[in-house]
């Protein structure tokens, strides 16, 4: 298995990887692929941070991480988020989402980002170092249980004194794309 960099020519591809591991169920909308291609075009999109598990010459999982920030009373903290992340339905059990997790990780530690938050995972993100955000006291402005809301801070205690709300690219609240309904 080879991890890199998607390229342009794999776009249609990552659609069909992404809409594979989410199902018809209630991404038959596309919502994760919609998600994945409006953040392609914005500011949040970090190419490097856009990674395909390829084997054989096909694309077999993804994952993206996006910029976001924690907008605290005093500052506002850059970090990322952990937008997406898919594995072809066939392949799952053998490793491959978590070694896209592990470079994607490493990614961005080495472009100078220190936090990824992740919102659901639960169990399968504290296998890489995730916590729960309200350890923080930071907040996902999404409806749902705190417990969806997890950190993972690259470079310890990068996340000492902050507390705030996550912003997240308008990509994630788009029409048919949002993470979970807005709180109110």
């Amino acid at each position: 298995m080879k991890i890199r960099t998607e390229r342009s020519e794999d776009c249609g591809e990552i659609f069909d990887v992404v809409g594979s591991a989410y199902g018809e169920g209630g991404h038959a909308s596309h919502k994760q692929q919609l998600l994945v291609e409006g953040l392609r075009d914005s500011e949040s999109f970090v190419r490097e941070l856009s990674l395909v598990a390829e084997m054989d010459g096909e694309i077999v999982g993804y994952i993206v991480l996006a910029r976001i920030r924690i907008i605290t009373k005093e500052l506002q903290k850059g970090a990322l988020a952990l937008a997406t992340i898919a594995v072809v339905k066939r392949y799952r059990g053998k490793g491959i989402g978590a070694k896209l997790i592990q470079k994607a990780h490493r990614r961005a530690k080495a472009l100078g980002f220190d936090a990824v938050i992740a919102v659901g995972g639960g169990e399968y993100f504290q296998k890489f170092g995730y916590q729960g955000i309200k350890k923080y006291g930071i907040e996902v402005p999404f409806d749902g249980p705190d417990e969806r809301g997890m950190v993972k801070e690259l470079t310890e205690n990068a996340l000492e004194g902050i507390k705030g709300t996550v912003e997240y690219p308008r990509e994630f609240y788009r029409k048919g794309t949002a993470t979970g309904k807005v709180k109110q």
